[in-house]
């Protein structure tokens, strides 16, 4: 299945290993001797490329903030429901499919791991003025993320807001086969404004006065 798709869904595979093409037009890309790496002969092409390329913003993001808007409050200790169950996971997805804007960060366990795995999925949303917080198991609905969850992150017509997101992205297609169309990435924005510094922690003091709490960024998230 592909929602919100341009072109049919197409698991062809193509000769070549695809790496050539991971920086697109971007980047150049330097060859390497082949007895540097151990590659495939065929690669399957991202799936929702065209439909990437093809975007346009919406409206509501481009219109200006107006300064007095730009500091943030925040409640302490903020609730957030746990979600474990396939039946609350579907109740989930109706409610994203009804926001303009999803903000999305993962913890994945990867110390000492080949390739390591998505362990947690943080989502807030706003209804009117209430924040919604929600932390999906990850391990235990593995199988079923993908069936409630690929057509609110394809849709571009809803705003995913990460930070730094080059890693989520890569994990979000790699364990369930998502794919985010229409992204914004604090991390990036940080760079482009040419702030002294690009992290969350910094972001968070100075949008919102909050000092983030980094101690359990490498625990074991299984």
């Amino acid at each position: 299945d592909k929602p919100h798709g341009i072109t049919p869904l197409d698991l062809t595979l193509r000769d070549g290993h695809g790496y050539d093409t991971r920086f697109g037009e971007l980047k150049s890309f330097k060859p390497r001797e082949p007895v540097d790496w151990i590659a495939p002969d065929q690669h399957c092409p991202h799936q929702y490329e065209t439909e990437i390329r093809s975007f346009s913003y919406t409206p509501q993001q481009l219109h200006a903030v107006e300064p007095s808007q730009q500091k943030i409050a925040v409640k302490e200790n903020l609730q957030a429901v746990w979600i474990d169950t396939e039946d609350a996971l579907a109740e989930l997805a109706q409610k994203l499919k009804k926001v303009d804007v999803v903000a999305l960060d993962l913890e994945a366990h990867s110390l000492r791991s080949f390739a390591g795995l998505v362990c947690l999925m943080q989502i807030s949303i706003r209804i009117s003025d209430i924040i919604e917080n929600y932390l999906v198991d990850t391990l235990k609905l593995h199988g079923v993320i993908n069936k409630h969850l690929a057509s609110v992150l394809a849709n571009p017509k809803i705003v995913k807001v990460l930070h730094g997101a080059d890693s989520d992205v890569q994990w979000l297609e790699r364990d369930f086969g998502l794919y985010i169309v229409n992204l914004f990435d604090t991390g990036r924005a940080a760079r482009a404004l040419q702030f002294p510094k690009m992290s969350y922690a910094f972001l968070l003091k100075h949008y919102a006065g909050l000092d983030a709490d980094k101690s359990q960024q490498l625990a074991d998230w299984r």
